[in-house]
């Protein structure tokens, strides 16, 4: 979801089901299905805050590895850091990480693809 400024299009050709809102026709909200961006705009926020406060200097080979635990980060909001930890390790057992998955040099259409499967596979139930 996202409002309808020209420079969308191409995201919303890439996601199924992207939809917009007119924000200079004073539209914040659509009906018919009760669409907004405000969820969106409440993360974007976030992530912006982490990147002030706790991750200084983010490296854009390692983009996808910050999305990855902001993703999951905010999407465990009722679990305190003991419990996302064990969680994280539950989810790396069996897994070898080496330097090289690590500097590899990705796109940004390689790192947001990485970055949508990982969460594809991790996404929390509810």
């Amino acid at each position: 979801m996202t409002d309808g400024s020209p420079v969308y299009t191409r995201v919303g050709r890439e996601f199924n089901g992207h939809g917009t809102v007119n924000y200079s026709a004073s539209e914040y909200v659509t009906t018919g299905g009760f669409k907004h961006n405000n969820t969106v705009e409440n993360l974007f926020s976030i992530f912006k805050r982490s990147m002030i406060g706790t991750n200084h200097h983010m490296s854009e080979a390692h983009l996808t590895h910050y999305c990855a635990e902001f993703d999951f980060c905010y999407n465990t909001p009722k679990n305190n850091d003991a419990v996302r930890a064990d969680a994280a390790l539950e989810g790396a057992a069996g897994k070898r990480l080496t330097i090289g998955g690590l500097t590899q040099p990705k796109t940004l259409q390689q790192q947001a693809a990485a970055f949508l499967s990982w969460r594809k596979k991790h996404r929390p139930s509810h």
